[in-house]
């Protein structure tokens, strides 16, 4: 029996996303961890010396090297992969791909950080995106030109490093129920309270305040203290597990993705395979991820989501709309795709 090859894979934490990465690579490879608590900003000096040495002794020994994020965990590991002649894959998220000074969001923002980016994907073997956007995309929805210009390579339009989208991937089964009994007045999104702005709370809010007859369910997220007068009608969840969360997208409509900047969208596509509508922005991939099974918001204004609101809650095919957005995910996203492609990526570089 052939000796599986020997990954070392490098990530920032892990988080449920990651661990499933881990767990493709572990189904073909002797995956090997390198984590720290990259969360503690202070000891990043500590994490990068203690990177170099591991790096130092175990590169040799590897076949290749998988990093989850651009960060500052990314540039050693893909400076010995270089030295060694060991491929090293980054795989792009999307905080990792842009900067909004407007919401205090993406690693671009940050000067240093930036720099370490830069390098990293300079001497990375290849670049992983989970959609396209994140190598180069122009956003106007939020309608900051400062800002428009987002993906990798609008950042650093010198690269050169070549780059394979490879989609997230979806369970499709953990999702699904046939026939779930909706609320024909029902809303749900899904983020935490620092995703407030960038996932459209905002809007949300305000949107909830002109249309009482409505329930807006936020998933993910607890009531904000800082904002007052907020209506009945919005219903603060805090986070839920995944049999709760599954119970809220069977019974809700509608499932919004108001978001200024997304990777990819998972709520959005876990919503769709349990039938909600979805709700989403002109942003990144969400358009595509959408397709003809639901609404797109092109600009950000409270007004034109009052009019995709209202044609909403009208329609007289909102079962056939989520049955399609159940089918469209099926069919794009399924968690078997994500794994082939990213063995099959990783192994044609050995």
């Amino acid at each position: 029996m052939n000796q599986k090859k020997k990954v070392i894979f490098v990530a920032p934490v892990l988080n449920s996303f990651i661990k499933k990465d881990h767990e493709i690579l572990s189904t073909e490879f002797n995956v090997e961890n390198n984590v720290y608590s990259w969360e503690k900003k202070l000891l990043t000096p500590v994490f990068l010396i203690q990177q170099f040495f591991y790096f130092l002794v175990f590169t040799p020994s590897c076949s290749a090297i998988v990093i989850e994020f651009g960060g500052y965990w990314a540039l050693i590991p893909t400076l010995f992969g270089k030295l060694y002649n060991k491929p090293s894959f980054i795989v792009i998220h999307g905080t990792d791909g842009c900067a909004l000074p407007s919401i205090n969001y993406g690693s671009f923002r940050k000067k240093l950080l930036k720099l370490f980016c830069r390098l990293a994907y300079k001497n990375a073997y290849k670049l992983l995106p989970v959609s396209d956007s994140l190598i180069q995309i122009d956003n106007t929805y939020a309608g900051i030109k400062s800002e428009i210009k987002q993906g990798v390579l609008n950042h650093f339009p010198d690269l050169k490093t070549p780059s394979t989208t490879i989609f997230n991937g979806l369970e499709i089964n953990k999702w699904i129920v046939d026939n779930p009994i909706k609320d024909d007045h029902s809303f749900i999104t899904v983020f935490t309270n620092p995703q407030f702005l960038r996932k459209g709370g905002d809007l949300i809010l305000s949107i909830a305040e002109q249309n009482k007859n409505c329930t807006f369910y936020m998933a993910g997220m607890t009531k904000p203290t800082h904002i007052n007068n907020i209506s009945d009608n919005v219903i603060f969840l805090g986070k839920l597990n995944v049999e709760a969360l599954k119970t809220y997208y069977q019974k809700c409509r509608f499932n919004f993705q108001l978001s200024v900047f997304e990777g990819f969208g998972l709520a959005l596509c876990e919503g769709m395979l349990s039938q909600c509508i979805p709700i989403g922005t002109s942003v990144n991939a969400i358009p595509y991820i959408i397709g003809e099974t639901g609404y797109v918001l092109e600009t950000k204004s409270v007004d034109a989501l009052q009019l995709i609101i209202d044609k909403a809650l009208n329609s007289e095919n909102k079962e056939a709309r989520g049955k399609a957005a159940k089918d469209r995910i099926t069919a794009l996203f399924p968690f078997e795709k994500r794994q082939e492609k990213l063995i099959a990526t990783i192994k044609e570089a050995f």
